[in-house]
């Protein structure tokens, strides 16, 4: 098979980050629910480089035999249409019942509220719209995004759980922070930029920038604001 255009190592890498960093930086919300530590690790590594690999494997041979590469419509050429619809279904129902959970929690913890079900009304609305638009004929440049504007988010998280959290800053279900974590906003900002304007591999340079910056930002008290007992999780 010879491609019908070339791609940069760098762009190669960003895309495949991007199938990957929004469910590894979401995954916690569901994996806290976990009896332990160890079943989460098994959970997650399992979900991501068995079951995802081989998705992935799935879609790149159907491409290269179909010409397709949406397993749903290539298993309608193959007249399994109801195992393709039951896919789709399946699909959908449990992607997105994971994605409105995720929206549901950072939208309250936004705001301090416990109005889950207006998040996830918003965020619904908000994706049919998106997608009756078209996004998915964008599929590729929208992956290429996420590969670069996502990993920071994660690189805060790691960044707050060792230098923070680990140095006996109270539990979250303990105490909150009562105002904006502008730490957080601001190396979120500029490790975007790192990530986006800085030769090399976006996806690296934005995650370990922003684990940099914060691990600095954040030893500023007027950056990180006050905590107290007036919201609990």
């Amino acid at each position: 098979q010879q491609p019908s255009a070339s791609m940069t190592m760098g762009a190669a890498i960003t895309m495949i980050f991007g199938t990957f960093i929004g469910g590894g930086v979401q995954v916690t919300n569901v994996t806290r629910y976990a009896k332990n530590a160890k079943t989460a690790f098994i959970a997650s590594l399992l979900a991501f480089f068995i079951g995802n690999a081989f998705m992935m494997l799935g879609g790149a041979y159907s491409g290269i035999v179909y010409g397709l590469g949406d397993l749903v419509e290539v298993m309608k050429v193959q007249g399994i249409v109801i195992a393709g619809a039951l896919l789709l279904l399946l699909n959908i129902w449990t992607t997105q019942d994971a994605c409105m959970y995720a929206l549901s929690i950072a939208g309250c913890a936004l705001v301090h509220t416990e109005k889950r079900q207006t998040w996830v009304i918003i965020g619904g609305a908000v994706g049919i719209v998106i997608a009756m638009m078209g996004i998915y004929n964008h599929f590729f440049g929208w992956l290429d995004l996420l590969g670069t504007f996502i990993p920071p988010i994660a690189g805060i998280v790691i960044s707050d759980y060792w230098f923070r959290f680990k140095q006996n800053v109270p539990a979250l279900s303990e105490k909150v922070f009562s105002s904006i974590n502008f730490a957080g906003i601001i190396t979120y900002v500029l490790s975007c930029g790192i990530a986006y304007f800085t030769p090399g591999l976006p996806p690296v340079n934005g995650i370990v920038s922003a684990i940099v910056l914060y691990a600095i930002l954040s030893k500023i008290p007027a950056l990180i604001g006050p905590m107290n007992e007036s919201f609990k999780e």
